[in-house]
């Protein structure tokens, strides 16, 4: 059943395009070669990993298949959008803080790919920090399109609508931009004829903290939501490094475990909005007799701390920061539990792999992981490459210039030098800027509370790790 709050009349969508048609695949088998299965990704605001019981629609599914090792590559909106658009890492798509999604080559990205593939394609919600980078306009590859423009808020906010129209949305309770998204979501697929495969990109702000509180905003009927679910401090929270901890995490004083409260809290009533669309998005696939033959991709751009090693929000390494849910369901897909490392960067190829899209090699810095949803031999990547951008807000007398860099990461009340990193299934290995280095061996202490770096019994390790994240940094 479609939930009461997304019932509400949408906005028009445009008229649908005659495409390729498709075939049909269902029973829970692949999609037979010469058919194009829909895609549909679910990519939320700042959800951390272990979130997902906190929605217990989506949660409560048995059809997922739910990655265990899943991250980004540098834990930030605009940068990690990005690479999923691309399947590149930051430093290849140039869109390495928030102040860069301008820099972004829109003409090659999975938009342009399913399009010129035959399918009819969707954007709704959060495209890039900062869009539309000047006048109004529609990226390249998008059948229908509404994202915002400028600020991300819940309320009162407009978005960039087809034809580049500018649409201002309220404070009354059905401008509740999820609920909005949502709407926008179903009416589409509605509105796509039976036989032409579609690719959907939801995208909510939630749970992004808003202004003026910081905090996320739940819709108002949510408002007294998840009374019953206490915050739960992992032995991480407020925690200093046992070992060596490094100059930049040394300055940082303890984190308030009443504000973490308020903040986890309003996390989980904002997410009852997202667990509801999703829920009514998949009913409304059921109802025209399109699941079978779609993919479901439910993500989050980057995780969040709520206090672990002292630090709030993202852009660190630490796995709070990195570490994403990442849910897949579709035909041919089994259910349960995947341990394949996994990056936000292996998005875009498996996309392509599931539309029969061939790319020049090199495309991706990425890789499918399509096989592993199917129950195929196969390791998959024995390493993942991370990138940390943490900047400091800007004192009252900074010039915009000197403000637009500090802000260019977040503006957190600590700075953090810039960082790589790589992790694979047993360990973390860190480098910053400012020399400093952290190696944790995840086996024996999964929440990175000792850092190993100088451990002459590590060195080995050290070098093994600096050796791949060289190559990942070069290749």
């Amino acid at each position: 059943m479609i939930p009461r709050g997304l019932r509400r009349a949408a906005a028009p969508v445009v008229s649908v395009l005659a495409l390729a048609g498709c075939g049909a695949g269902g029973g829970g088998e692949p999609v037979a070669a010469g058919d194009l299965p829909n895609v549909v990704v679910v990519l939320t605001d700042d959800q951390r990993f272990d979130s997902v019981d906190q929605m217990p629609l989506v949660d409560g599914r048995r059809d997922w298949a739910r990655f265990e090792n899943a991250f980004v590559e540098l834990p930030q909106c605009c940068p990690s959008r990005a690479t999923f658009l691309t399947g590149q890492y930051a430093h290849h798509t140039g869109v390495e803080t928030l102040r860069d999604g301008e820099d972004l080559d829109e003409s090659s990205t999975v938009a342009t790919m399913l399009d010129d593939a035959g399918y009819h394609t969707a954007f709704i919600g959060k495209y890039l920090n900062g869009f539309p980078f000047g006048d109004p306009y529609v990226p390249p590859g998008w059948d229908r399109f509404a994202g915002y423009r400028g600020g991300t808020h819940y309320f009162d906010y407009a978005l960039v609508e087809d034809g580049a129209e500018v649409v201002e949305h309220g404070s009354e309770p059905e401008d509740y931009s999820t609920d909005v998204f949502a709407r926008m979501a179903l009416d589409f697929v509605r509105d796509v004829d039976p036989s032409e495969p579609f690719f959907l990109y939801l995208a909510p702000n939630a749970p992004h903290g808003d202004r003026p509180s910081g905090l996320p905003v739940p819709a108002p009927r949510h408002a007294t939501a998840c009374a019953d679910r206490p915050f739960e401090p992992r032995p991480s929270f407020d925690a200093t490094d046992t070992r060596e901890p490094i100059p930049w995490l040394s300055r940082l004083g303890p984190v308030d475990p009443g504000r973490m409260t308020t903040v986890h809290t309003a996390t989980c009533r904002a997410l009852q909005a997202v667990d509801e669309a999703v829920d009514a998005l998949l009913a409304e696939l059921e109802a025209t007799g399109r699941l079978d033959d779609t993919y479901v991709v439910y993500t989050s751009d980057n995780g969040y701390s709520f206090g672990e090693h002292r630090l709030v929000a993202k852009g660190h390494l630490y796995d709070e920061s990195v570490r994403v849910p990442l849910l897949v369901r579709g035909p041919g897909v089994r259910p349960g539990p995947l341990d394949r490392l996994t990056s936000n960067v292996d998005l875009a190829p498996t996309i392509a792999e599931w539309a029969g899209i061939e790319v020049p090699a090199g495309t991706f810095d990425g890789t499918s992981f399509a096989g592993a949803l199917r129950g195929e031999p196969g390791e998959g990547p024995e390493q993942v490459l991370l990138r940390g951008c943490r900047t400091q807000r800007a004192p009252g007398d900074a010039t915009e210039e000197e403000a637009d860099e500090q802000q260019a990461c977040g503006g957190h009340s600590d700075a953090m030098p810039d960082a790589w990193g790589v992790r694979t299934r047993t360990h973390k290995y860190v480098e910053y800027e400012d020399g400093s280095v952290q190696l944790f061996d995840l086996a024996h202490d999964p929440y990175e509370l000792t850092n190993l770096a100088s451990d002459p019994n590590a060195a080995a390790v050290v070098a093994d790790l600096r050796a791949r994240l060289e190559r990942l940094r070069g290749s």
